[in-house]
Order: structure tokens, then sequence, then C-alpha cells
């Protein structure tokens, strides 16, 4: 997620507002939310997944966030699934899906203080959706953004933020 945060991590999202919870069609556009009861059983595959594709379109954080990797899903159900990247802090992402098998993964604000060493709190932020093009392949827009507030931030993190567009595949498909 953020390198220059003591980690590996992952790339990221779009920048768009959060979906809205009315749109519940069955053509819904990219933006449009995923309700929590229409999804097909087995929308995902649980297990390992990879990056199997991870295009920057736009980028001010250079060499700070690093967007290739793997992760897990679980908790799979017939509308929703979780993302855990194996990154520090690690990051988990609750995910749901609807019946045209659109996505939207929503991640609590990470916040990292890096007292005693810096007077600086780094927050990262990811965002993840797109759709489903199988239980085993999912395309998308990821975007981490990563903030700081303290006097000696220049010394840990530069804010910046790291759009792509991303290709996910289960390992072994």
């Amino acid at each position: 997620m953020c390198a220059a945060c003591s980690g590996s991590g992952t790339g990221e999202g779009d920048g768009d507002e959060p979906m809205t919870p009315d749109a519940r069609t069955t053509q819904p556009p990219v933006d449009a939310p995923a309700p929590a009861d229409a999804a097909a059983p087995g929308v995902v595959n649980a297990g390992s997944w990879l990056y199997s594709s991870y295009t920057k379109t736009a980028d001010t954080c250079g060499n700070q966030v690093d967007g290739d990797g793997g992760f897990t899903i679980d908790m799979v159900t017939s509308s929703s699934f979780r993302i855990n990247w194996p990154t520090t802090p690690p990051f988990s992402a609750s995910c749901v899906t609807n019946v045209s098998k659109f996505y939207e993964c929503t991640v609590p604000t990470a916040v990292i203080d890096q007292a005693p060493v810096y007077d600086a709190v780094v927050t990262i932020d990811l965002a993840l959706k797109g759709h489903i093009t199988n239980p085993n392949l999912a395309t998308g827009t990821q975007r981490i953004t990563l903030g700081c507030t303290g006097t000696e931030c220049s010394e840990v993190v530069t804010p910046c933020s790291v759009t792509a567009n991303v290709v996910l595949q289960k390992v072994g498909t």
C-alpha cells in the first residue's frame, strides 16, 4: 500500500464519489451501488488472488505506492466478500456486489502514528470498484491516497494519490 509507511501494497481507484444506495437496476451505471441482497451465489471464489494487471492512470506518489502483489478473498456470500492485503498495516476491504456483477469495496482509513520517531501521522485511503467477469476474474479501478499531519511529514511521506486500472485474478486460474 504505502511503501514509505513500512509495507508493500497495492495501487488504487478512481476518485469518484461513493455509489449511492438507490441506483439498483439490472443494468446500473458503473458508479451504481451493489444492493446487498441481489448477487448470485458464488459471485467470486474465495482464496488467493493477485493483480494480473496494474496500469497507472494518474500518479503523484512515485515510489511511495506499490501496486502489485497478492491478496486473499474470504467471507464470500451471495452479496458480498472481503479482500485482505498482507501489508503493514494490514488492510481489509468489505465489498458488495449486485446482479450485474458490479462491485464496490470500502476500506476504513488507516492511521499510522510515526511517534515518537517523527511528529507525523500518516493516513492511507483505498477505494476499489469495478466488474466481476467470472468467479475467478474481475476488472476495476483502484485509488490509494496518502495524507499526513504533523511538523515532520516530509521525513515520512509526501501526500499524494495513485489511480490505476486493475485486473484481479484468482491464483491458479
